[in-house]
């Protein structure tokens, strides 16, 4: 049987993922998949989008701000049960966004700050329904939108 710690730990993760996903479809965004699952020393989860279909500068801005909300939900699940939140575990994120706007002429004149502050806006409006998706997550192992 998982212990405590392990258990806020697939929770975390499923908050994350669920920040992605969740703002990602509100944005318009398909979700193809969401899912966590145990790792050997700590979970790990992954939400896919369907990049097929970024075929605007809008899509493309969206999917940046859905990357960067799941580091924004990271920090307000974190924030909301006073545990350390450990930026490390969105460096992937971070790197992607910042790969983007440093090659994407679509996100010329774009900072990472506009996109995080939308990002934790949009997290701080949805979530109530981005927290309770988490634990149906965290409980389930993969949920579809």
């Amino acid at each position: 049987m998982p212990s405590e710690k392990y258990k806020l730990q697939i929770l975390e993760v499923a908050a994350h993922e669920m920040g992605h996903a969740y703002i990602g479809h509100v944005l318009g965004l398909e979700i193809l998949e969401i899912r966590v699952r145990p790792g050997i020393i700590e979970p790990d989860g992954w939400c896919a989008l369907d990049t097929s279909k970024i075929t605007t500068p809008e899509h493309l801005r969206s999917n940046l701000i859905s990357l960067l909300a799941g580091c924004e939900t990271s920090r307000a699940w974190s924030d909301e049960r006073d545990r350390h939140h450990d930026e490390a575990h969105c460096d992937f994120d971070i790197q992607k966004v910042r790969r983007i706007i440093a090659t994407d002429p679509w996100v010329e004149g774009v900072t990472e700050r506009e996109i995080r502050h939308e990002a934790r806006t949009l997290v701080r409006s949805h979530w109530t329904t981005i927290n309770w998706y988490a634990e149906q997550l965290a409980a389930r192992g993969t949920l579809s939108l």
